[in-house]
């Protein structure tokens, strides 16, 4: 489809457990013929939002075509006579994921041409195709795919299991065949995979088949002890081959290939100095044609990794709570590392590792994810250098440029906040910090919002005081329990860059998880003296049978009516019954705010079902000049609890004016006018402020005076002051309205209208 069509569009609520389906009829492009290898791709946008109102946003693509299934085929190359052939059948989606499947294969032998036919020099498609294949190939019978297929050889049934997979064995005699997999999807379409190959007998001196050129190897990865063998063939008569073998960028073995013999075997036996890889080399030039064969074997450094593994480990762990995890090094045994004799200081158990460690918030691999390297990545790797250069292929005159294009630099600039400003922002933006976050940008409260720690409970229900002597924050329920309050929410558990591990391999992490309820990602690498390391990963959960999650305001102004939500879930297994308490103190005179906002009813009932959440909420009215307001909100009942505590801030409804001028311009001309208050003020103070110059311009400059009236006449207090002002105000309204006439009509009109009374 060459465009985007807006298929289904609409609305939906999630079930209690949070699934959803969305129902919508794929359409084709009617303009493309029905065929099993064509899909297409469909978008979904996702936007869900809580009832606390948090929005996410998803967007996901999946792919649908005429049929329902698609088949990989993967065979081992090159196939032995003396080895049956093993296939790797693997049925999936075009999305890729694995479906169960069955069919047949079909083996067919291939009829051979009478000769050896050599490909063009472009075996591309378009204009060249023609142009360019001079004597060459009459049927491009140099290609297996071209051959047709003659009697049937064999029939085979394969069925794979839930995952897509399965494995069939396969012994075929020395000839050239085609592998037909063939299946149905669910509607009854029939799909089909061909695969063709050659089975060689390497006892044989000659290549049997008119192929001008093949190849194989038999392993693309080695270890050091193994032999790594290598085929190659032609269809002529005749023919000579060079042979080049190539490791740390030297030519360890090079010769021609016995012109006696059209079929040959190359074994190549892997050694210690080959680690990080070799290349063999096959090149062969026949009929003006040149057959360049690369290959490029791995040997990985094995002997340089360290196995890790966990000897006490916890993937679901409570927030606060103090944990400890062992991690045991240890060698790859010595059946990973065969054939040549180690160095004895690689087969020694490490004496001692080096590990750095880390346990940080997932979420935020969403802005950037954080991935380590796996393993040390300067130990010298090859790679496969072999490049198809003939001096006998065509070449065509480049296009001659001789213009210059000259480049200018620029740079946007835009408006952002001071660095004062900002400086400790992500302290300070979740606004979930507890006292802490705070304390980054006003380090003069430190003693006053100093963190306590709470020590129990007697018998009675009392408070115990901590070594400090001041009373600690809980909530007293029927139940004599109490409620600690999570305030710690770093993203970062720990960073731990010099651990080191015992004379038994043991590595100890020792840490106190943060309170906030998420999805924890684990990082640690270790190596010792010798180079050798490795990486071990895991995800861990925070989570609680109870769970409070408030989703208080960013910001508040002075004179707001704020909305303060919080999710509750039960993780549990039984419904669970009880209440919610939301608290405000100052963070500075750490007073009780409750009356002061109007939240007179603090307390709200919940009854939750097994899985499920609940979504409360409480309004309160800002009428008190505060700067910062801390929030307690907890839940409890009668076995479990939970509890939050934060910072919220609350801004001033006043913008501070550092001059107002009128201006007046009476008809054309031009005139100049200084603001003196203006030239004096400091330019920092206007980087720190985040200043505004505002210019307003009208034709009729006494509504500004009319806008003002209100203001003057709207005082609170009947004090000398205010009673003059309006004295004041009533003159000055009196004043337009005799010099305006039109103005009086306009004032006249609202007095009629009963809504603007």
């Amino acid at each position: 489809m060459q465009y985007e069509k807006q298929i289904a569009f609409g609305e939906g609520i999630t079930a209690s457990d949070g699934s959803f389906s969305i129902n919508f009829i794929p359409k084709a492009d009617p303009d493309i013929k029905e065929t099993s290898d064509i899909f297409f791709n469909f978008e979904v946008i996702l936007n869900v939002s809580d009832q606390a109102g948090e929005t996410q946003s998803k967007i996901f693509n999946f792919h649908v075509g005429f049929v329902s299934l698609q088949i990989d085929v993967a065979i081992n190359n090159p196939i032995i006579k003396s080895r049956p052939a093993e296939l790797k059948i693997k049925t999936l989606s075009y999305d890729g994921f694995g479906l169960n499947g069955s069919g047949k294969i079909k083996v067919y032998h291939l009829i051979a041409p009478t000769s050896v036919e050599r490909p063009p020099l472009w075996t591309g498609t378009g204009i060249w195709s023609d142009v360019l294949d001079v004597r060459g190939s009459v049927n491009n019978y140099w290609n297996l795919t071209n051959w047709p297929a003659g009697d049937l050889v064999l029939e085979k049934d394969w069925v794979t299991d839930q995952s897509g997979l399965t494995n069939v064995s396969i012994a075929l005699e020395t000839g050239v065949y085609k592998l037909s997999v063939e299946a149905k999807d669910r509607n009854g379409k029939s799909v089909s995979k061909d695969v063709h190959i050659i089975v060689i007998d390497p006892q044989q001196d000659k290549f049997i088949f008119p192929i001008p050129n093949f190849s194989g190897c038999s392993h693309n990865t080695a270890k050091p002890g193994s032999t790594v063998t290598l085929y190659w063939g032609t269809g002529y008569t005749s023919g000579v081959a060079f042979v080049e073998l190539v490791s740390k960028g030297e030519v360890l073995k090079r010769f021609w290939t016995n012109p006696e013999k059209t079929l040959h075997t190359i074994d190549v036996e892997v050694t210690e100095k080959m680690r990080g890889g070799f290349n063999v080399k096959i090149v062969f030039v026949r009929e003006n044609r040149l057959y360049f064969n690369a290959y490029y074997v791995a040997v990985p450094w094995d002997n340089k990794l360290l196995n890790l593994r966990w000897e006490i480990f916890r993937s679901k762990l409570e927030p606060g709570e103090n944990e400890s995890w062992i991690i045991k090094v240890s060698l790859p045994s010595k059946d990973s590392l065969p054939g040549e004799k180690e160095k004895e200081e690689n087969l020694q158990q490490p004496e001692k590792v080096e590990m750095v460690a880390t346990l940080y918030d997932a979420a935020l691999d969403l802005f950037s994810r954080n991935d380590w390297t796996n393993k040390f990545d300067f130990f010298r790797q090859d790679f496969n250098s072999g490049m198809n250069y003939f001096s006998n292929r065509r070449l065509f005159l480049n296009c001659l440029h001789d213009w210059i294009v000259q480049y200018e630099s620029y740079e946007i600039s835009w408006r952002r906040f001071p660095d004062e400003l900002v400086a400790n922002s992500m302290r300070i933006l979740p606004f979930r910090g507890g006292a802490n976050a705070v304390l980054a940008a006003a380090p003069m409260l430190a003693e006053k919002v100093g963190s306590t720690e709470t020590k129990g409970i007697d018998r009675e229900g009392s408070v115990v005081k901590n070594e400090t002597g001041t009373q600690d924050s809980v909530y007293h329920i029927q139940s004599k329990q109490f409620i600690k309050e999570r305030s710690n929410f770093n993203e970062t558990a720990f960073f731990f860059p010099h651990l080191t591990s015992d004379s038994n391999g043991l590595i100890n992490i020792n840490f106190k998880m943060p309170d906030t309820y998420t999805s924890w990602r684990f990082l640690g690498f270790v190596h010792d003296n010798l180079c050798r390391n490795g990486l071990l990963t895991e995800n861990i959960v925070t989570t609680k049978e109870l769970m409070i999650i408030p989703n208080p305001p960013r910001f508040l102004r002075q004179g707001d009516v704020g909305v303060f939500n919080v999710r509750v879930l039960n993780q549990s297994d039984s419904t669970l019954t009880g209440e919610a308490t939301l608290s405000f103190t100052g963070l500075i005179d750490n007073q009780n705010y409750d009356m002061e906002l109007g939240l007179s009813k603090n307390q709200l009932k919940f009854r939750i079902l097994p899985g499920e959440s609940e979504t409360l909420s409480w309004s309160f009215h800002i009428n008190k000049q505060v700067s910062f307001l801390k929030y307690h909100v907890s839940a409890s009942t009668q076995w479990f609890s939970d509890a939050e505590e934060g910072v919220m801030p609350v801004l001033s409804d006043k913008i501070p004016l550092i001059e107002s001028c009128p201006i007046y311009v009476n008809g054309p001309g031009t005139n100049k006018f200084q603001f003196k208050n203006l030239i004096k003020t400091d330019r920092r103070d206007f980087r720190k402020n985040n200043a505004q110059l505002i210019v307003q311009v009208t034709a009729r400059p006494i509504w500004y005076a009319i806008m003002a009236l209100p203001v003057i006449l709207d005082e609170e207090y009947e004090c000398t002051d205010n009673i003059f002002n309006k004295y004041y105000a009533n003159c000055v309204a009196k004043v337009i309205r005799r010099s305006n006439p039109d103005i009086s009509d306009i004032v006249k009109l609202w007095q009629q209208n009963d809504a603007l009374k």
